[in-house]
């Protein structure tokens, strides 16, 4: 394959083996779209195992952000990974879900979301917990229930800023609040580096993708999450699925995992440290023996 050709200028210092992965995986794995309650809905459906694997994705990302982990997985389980995007609140994310599961004729389910994916899997295993057998939050944040003074002021502040700034200038403010995510302390193999720059060049592509008005959405979803949602262990006393809760210690989610351990019943916990929000890069193997071994059993 050519990757030369019309290659995006944030790719254009691509590992050649990384990008090539990439545009295979785009060349194989379709969107599929449909229309539901006025908006386009899109998400892709990989592998025929018996299990499914409901997987939502990062910020700003879509249904074939995490291609690596669908390639990974898609022999084993059966993977579903929607695009959140254009829509209005979660409630409106669980219905436009359920009936992607309901086309795809999909009962039972596992759930997993990391970082802005947490957010939204967790909302959606709280409208849904009886059809979901497990569920693996990775780097997540529970709803704060309130905002401090100082919150508000930020929040504030950030949609004020979103909506006067041009477009170009607000998706470089978001280019640099997710480049610091991948900043870490962990000593790096070649390899490990490379696959960090070659998520960076991703990151730089989804900004490229999305509108400002999808960046002030994400901010509105995860603001409902935080105020209206709220989540405890009472909530699933007639649930007997598992939960596997993934951080590390120099993640900024770390300091709500103690609120997060309690929202549900009986976590299992695994906490990595000084890999940040790169905890799946830096701890790979262990990360995929504890993920699939939990999915598994």
């Amino acid at each position: 394959m050519d990757t030369k050709r019309a290659t995006p200028k944030y790719y254009k210092d691509a590992p050649p083996h990384l990008y090539a992965k990439l545009l295979e995986f785009r060349k194989e794995h379709h969107i599929k779209r449909f229309e539901f309650n006025g908006k386009t809905v899109e998400y892709i459906a990989a592998g025929k195992g018996e299990k499914t694997l409901l997987m939502f994705h990062g910020a700003f990302g879509s249904a074939d952000t995490p291609y690596n982990e669908i390639l990974r997985l898609k022999d084993r389980f059966r993977v579903i990974t929607p695009t959140i995007r254009d829509f209005g609140s979660l409630d409106e994310i669980s219905n436009a879900v359920n009936e992607i599961l309901r086309r795809e004729k999909v009962g039972r389910i596992m759930v997993r979301g990391g970082s802005f994916g947490a957010f939204i899997a967790q909302s959606f295993f709280k409208r849904n917990y009886k059809i979901v057998d497990k569920m693996v939050l990775i780097n997540a944040i529970p709803p704060k229930g309130r905002y401090t003074k100082k919150d508000r002021r930020q929040v504030r502040l950030f949609t004020l800023l979103l909506k006067v700034v041009p477009e170009k200038l607000a998706k470089k403010i978001m280019l640099k609040k997710l480049s610091k995510l991948g900043e870490q302390n962990h000593p790096l193999s070649k390899e490990q580096q490379d696959e960090i720059d070659f998520l960076m060049m991703q990151v730089h592509e989804r900004l490229a993708k999305v509108r400002k008005r999808h960046i002030l959405e994400s901010l509105m979803l995860v603001v409902d999450f935080d105020l209206n949602e709220n989540i405890k262990p009472d909530d699933f006393l007639d649930w007997k699925g598992k939960i596997l809760l993934v951080t590390d210690t120099d993640d900024p989610s770390y300091k709500y995992f103690d609120k997060l351990k309690a929202q549900f019943p009986d976590p299992q916990i695994k906490v990595f440290e000084k890999a940040g929000h790169l905890l799946q890069i830096v701890y790979k193997s262990e990360f995929e023996k504890i993920h699939d071994d939990f999915l598994s059993c």
